[in-house]
């Protein structure tokens, strides 16, 4: 598992997000994968329940593998997906729109798009640009392995895994 989000209704509809391999006995050909769970008794003692997983999203790994997730100030959902190789964009992935890779995605938990299990929020930035992947938030991400909004301001802060010597900080936004 790289990481869990509840939300932000949890109390109430016992609902978590989790990011994962889609094969963890095998992690050298493994894809990454957001799943919905429903927790039992999320008001007491929650229960996480495997047997209500519901896959929303899978994508290829292959290293760097994304994992971070966020409920936004706007009530969607955020993760990030790294550009699926070890090193230096092996998969020429992280400036190519077509796929996730490489990407901060943006998705509506609470609604679903036609042919999706999720819905696209109506100002995603290449909402209705063709050949696009919809949910891309922001691109061009080598692995962006944590990211937070700040409390204060919404402004969406990234840390990404630097290639060799350097770590970098980012303002991220679409």
């Amino acid at each position: 598992i790289y990481g869990v989000a509840f939300h932000p209704d949890f109390g109430i509809n016992g609902r978590f997000f989790v990011i994962s391999l889609t094969d963890a006995a095998n992690p050298s050909v493994a894809g990454s994968r957001l799943s919905e769970f429903i927790a039992k008794n999320p008001k007491k003692k929650p229960i996480a329940d495997s047997g209500t997983e519901r896959v929303l999203i899978e994508w290829p790994s292959g290293g760097h593998n994304g994992g971070c997730l966020r409920f936004g100030p706007d009530g969607y959902l955020y993760l990030a997906t790294g550009d699926g190789s070890g090193i230096a964009d092996g998969r020429q992935t992280g400036q190519d729109l077509s796929d996730l890779l490489g990407s901060v995605l943006r998705i509506d938990v609470d609604n679903k798009a036609k042919g999706l299990p999720y819905g696209i929020p109506a100002d995603n930035p290449f909402r209705d640009t063709p050949e696009a992947r919809p949910e891309v938030y922001s691109y061009g991400h080598r692995q962006l392995w944590k990211f937070s909004f700040d409390t204060k301001s919404g402004t969406l802060w990234g840390g990404e895994v630097g290639q060799d010597l350097w770590e970098m900080i980012y303002i991220i936004q679409k």
